[in-house]
Parts: structure tokens; C-alpha cells; sequence
């Protein structure tokens, strides 16, 4: 199983990409600060059972949440 992000960040206010799954102890990060379209994955460990939902946060380059 795969944690996938896609998206645009066609203005770059995106810095990177936080990612949380609600259900499960795991988090990465994803920069997708010099993409204007991103398609981005994460590998998540075999035995989980719950890896929907995730929270994602999205940072510009000064680590300032944009989703507040």
C-alpha cells in the first residue's frame, strides 16, 4: 500500500506537504517546492489496516501552515 499526493502548486506557495494518518503511528513529508504539478508516494509498512484517512498540512518555505 501507498500513501499518494498529487496536485498543482502552479503559484509555488507550496513548500512541502505534510502528511498524518489518523489511524496508524506514521507521517511523512513530501517537498514539492519546485513542482508546478506533483505526483508524490510513500510506502506504507505492510501491516497496517487503516491508512485512510491522513491529515495533510501545507507549508510555504518559512514552515507557515497554509490550511489554517
Amino acid at each position: 500500500m501507498y500513501g499518494i499526493l498529487f496536485g498543482k502548486n502552479s503559484n509555488h506557495k507550496i513548500d512541502y506537504i505534510s502528511v498524518e494518518l489518523i489511524h496508524e503511528e506514521f507521517s511523512f513529508t513530501s517537498d514539492v517546492s519546485e513542482d508546478e504539478v506533483f505526483v508524490k508516494y510513500k510506502k506504507t509498512p505492510s501491516q497496517f489496516k487503516q491508512t485512510f484517512p491522513a491529515v495533510l498540512t501545507y507549508y510555504d518555505k518559512n514552515n507557515n501552515p497554509l490550511n489554517n
